[in-house]
């Protein structure tokens, strides 16, 4: 919540690399999103009650830059100095790792998930980035835990209990008369 966009200096040491993490287009889902200057009263009015702003904010020429901005990237510089590369992984809002956003919990098909597991497996891979251990750097489980699949058609789950039940064994005993038959 209420990001900030980072710009990385041009003027930066040789041997660095930035990797952008999180970067929010120009526009979502058909709305046309835009750098707020003017946010403290949006910020400072109860959710339930910004759709009563008399002047709600719009774009004007006093906003940001254009987008799309990075929120979140990684540093990497290597020295001949020093051992092993110098690391450092920036996120551009002050809340995104606080308990009431990053444990938010919904009810999904009766399980309990996270709302927002991105931002843990955000944490725990920096970390372990961080710590030099690149190999355990990798898509959790638990940003998964909606299931991805859709639900299956009555017709087509029993056509796939049909194929399973008969077809799996239909085929062994296929095979086995065709095994004995070559085997003579």
């Amino acid at each position: 919540p209420w990001a900030v966009p980072l710009s990385p200096s041009e003027d930066r040491p040789a041997r660095t690399t930035i990797t952008p993490l999180l970067t929010i287009p120009t526009e979502r889902e058909g709305q046309t999103l835009w750098a707020e200057s003017q946010w403290i009263r949006l910020w400072a009015t109860p959710r339930e009650q910004r759709p009563l702003i008399p002047d709600p904010p719009a774009p004007d020429d006093r906003d940001g830059t254009p987008g799309p901005w990075t929120v979140a990237l990684a540093l990497e510089r290597t020295d001949t100095t020093f051992q092993g590369p110098h690391r450092v992984v920036v996120v551009g809002a002050h809340t995104w790792y606080v308990d009431a956003v990053a444990e938010q919990r919904d009810l999904v098909d009766g399980r309990s998930i996270t709302r927002f597991p991105g931002n843990i497996e955000l944490f725990d891979n920096a970390i372990e980035w961080l710590a030099q251990r690149d190999e355990l750097v990798a898509a959790g489980a638990g940003a998964r835990t909606i299931a991805l699949i859709g639900p299956i058609a009555p017709d087509q789950l029993a056509t796939l209990r049909w194929a399973l039940v008969l077809g799996l064994p239909g085929s062994i005993l296929l095979l086995g008369a065709l095994w004995r038959l070559v085997a003579r």
